[in-house]
């Protein structure tokens, strides 16, 4: 395993954290915007962590408590750092959180496509599931032409997506 320091998010790691989501296939969608990650790390900041090697972001992960289920989701690790044990320290840190707040079962949210990410679940010993996620936007969400630090982006349905929502 490299070298890695486990932290919480910080906003201003927000554009780094949107880009990585991006560079590894994450992509981006309606909640992901800054305004909405906000909200997030006001509700439970010790479950949205970063993972730096050498003061840069290699990947990030977020959690989140119902009272109820533990949640992990948006599991991103650039491609150049995987397979070195990233991953598996931020499972294992969101987790080890979890377990302080009382959680007793944790999901995580995985597209069925995502076949690298079902695996790497399956070798921490997460059960893959047959459930189907159903999902409603209750906002419509509009996409403006503008990626953060000069990065391109083409817009809906032209490779990568925008990194803000629109008015």
């Amino acid at each position: 395993m490299v070298h890695l320091k486990i932290r919480e998010f910080r906003v201003a790691d927000y554009e780094d954290v949107a880009r990585l989501w991006l560079d590894s296939g994450l992509g981006f969608r309606l909640g992901d915007d800054l305004d909405s990650v906000k909200v997030k790390v006001t509700r439970d900041p010790e479950l949205f962590l970063v993972a730096e090697e050498g003061g840069r972001l290699v990947g990030t992960v977020m959690g989140a408590w119902d009272g109820r289920r533990g949640w992990i989701y948006h599991l991103g690790v650039l491609p150049g750092s995987r397979r070195k044990g990233v991953g598996r320290a931020l499972v294992e840190e969101i987790e080890s959180r979890m377990r302080e707040k009382g959680v007793l079962k944790v999901n995580g949210l995985v597209y069925g496509w995502n076949r690298i990410s079902l695996s790497f679940f399956r070798e921490q010993g997460y059960q893959v599931q047959t459930m189907k996620e159903v999902e409603k936007q209750l906002v419509e969400w509009k996409h403006e032409l503008v990626a953060p630090r000069g990065g391109r982006s083409t817009g809906p349905g032209g490779g990568r997506p925008s990194l803000h929502r629109g008015s």
